[in-house]
């Protein structure tokens, strides 16, 4: 989704970013946010802490509130289609190898049952 939005507005978005918080991704406040989402798929709860309240200071609450239910609705997608073995479609597997190759999503445990 990034990649495209990216294409339409005329943004040259790194897409690394959203993987690799040391990564600037050109969107705003974009460290904040991957911090913040690895922070909520850990299980390091200073961690957590910490990165919400640094998302705090750098969007304001309402930021804090959408992202995470952002993250929790991902969360929830992902395990409904984990548990009952929905993988992702072929017509996308394709296109989108090079993509989770370069970002690394192929080493994700749920790759196994999203490819698989």
């Amino acid at each position: 989704m990034l990649r495209e939005s990216g294409k339409i507005n005329n943004e040259d978005y790194n897409l690394q970013g959203a993987v690799d918080p040391t990564v600037d991704s050109g969107v705003e406040h974009g460290r904040e946010l991957v911090n913040f989402a690895s922070a909520v798929a850990g299980t390091d709860e200073a961690a957590l802490v910490a990165a919400r309240g640094a998302l705090l200071e750098a969007m304001g609450s309402p930021a804090v509130v959408s992202a995470s239910v952002i993250a929790a609705n991902f969360s929830m997608l992902d395990r409904i289609a984990n548990v009952i073995g929905i993988g992702l479609d072929d017509m996308f597997v394709k296109p989108s190898a090079e993509i989770r190759d370069m970002l690394g999503i192929n080493a994700y445990p749920s790759a196994a049952n999203t490819l698989g």
